[in-house]
């Protein structure tokens, strides 16, 4: 008897941590579903951070080497066609002094100084015409080239495209500023005209490129969910009083 007494005893005292341990049980079972998919969707996120950085980072590392390298053959050719103005300038001169004693020799009625001033004007405006024919292929020349790194761009950016177990990232829509060169002739009508560099010559040596980042969710919790962003870098000439232009990025763009 006093051992069944016993018995009885330690059953019932040991029912309530029976009875704990079960509801522990369940109270773990209850919470593990939501720390299973909190989980899960903290690993996504940051799986999509990582994803999304090391993309638009190799995606703008391209835009601004190609940017500098446009720039830099925007400068040789800025610098080459200047580097034409003393012989234009000079032609030009000699150009209004011939025409100046050609006026004097003909009010003289000097026939001979007509006839070698006039052959010595033909051959000056020559040396202006292929002197601008120079000019003329030193800037096609320039822009020819940085429409090819453009090109090469494009295809470069739309090349682009890395694809994980969680998320596939691509680009579109890559549009580029068009080719451009800033400077101008001080006058149009000059047969060998001076250049110079337009006003504003930063804002209007400026080049860009933008293009359309896709980002798209391939499994759960988000099989269909894309986003889009808008992306871009720019970069122009630096003009310095003592040195040559340099080509500096003007930063990266998002939208």
């Amino acid at each position: 008897m006093e051992f069944s007494s016993h018995l009885k005893n330690s059953l019932k005292n040991a029912s309530p941590k029976s009875e704990l341990s079960s509801n522990e049980n369940g109270f773990i079972l209850v919470l593990a579903p939501p720390l299973i998919l909190l989980g899960f969707l903290t690993f996504s996120f940051l799986s999509y951070q990582s994803h999304n950085l090391t993309f638009r980072e190799e995606s703008r590392s391209l835009c601004r080497i190609s940017m500098l390298s446009q720039q830099e053959i925007a400068s040789r050719t800025i610098y080459q066609v200047m580097s034409l103005n003393p012989m234009a300038t000079a032609l030009n001169l000699q150009m209004k002094r011939l025409l100046v004693s050609l006026a004097a020799a003909i009010a003289s009625k000097n026939a001979p100084a007509v006839a070698k001033i006039t052959a010595e004007i033909k051959q000056v405006k020559e040396q202006q015409r292929q002197l601008h024919l120079r000019q003329k292929m030193l800037l096609k020349l320039g822009l020819s080239e940085i429409y090819t790194l453009q090109l090469r761009l494009q295809r470069d950016l739309l090349q682009i495209s890395e694809k994980s177990k969680l998320i596939s990232t691509s680009i579109t829509r890559v549009e580029v500023t068009p080719p451009r060169i800033a400077i101008e002739p001080v006058n149009k009508t000059d047969t060998a005209p001076i250049y110079v560099f337009k006003k504003q010559f930063e804002e209007s040596q400026q080049l860009s490129a933008t293009w359309i980042e896709t980002f798209a969710w391939k499994t759960k919790p988000h099989p269909k969910l894309v986003h889009k962003f808008k992306s871009g870098c720019e970069a122009t000439l630096k003009q310095h009083p003592k040195q040559n232009l340099r080509p500096i990025l003007k930063g990266d763009k998002f939208f």
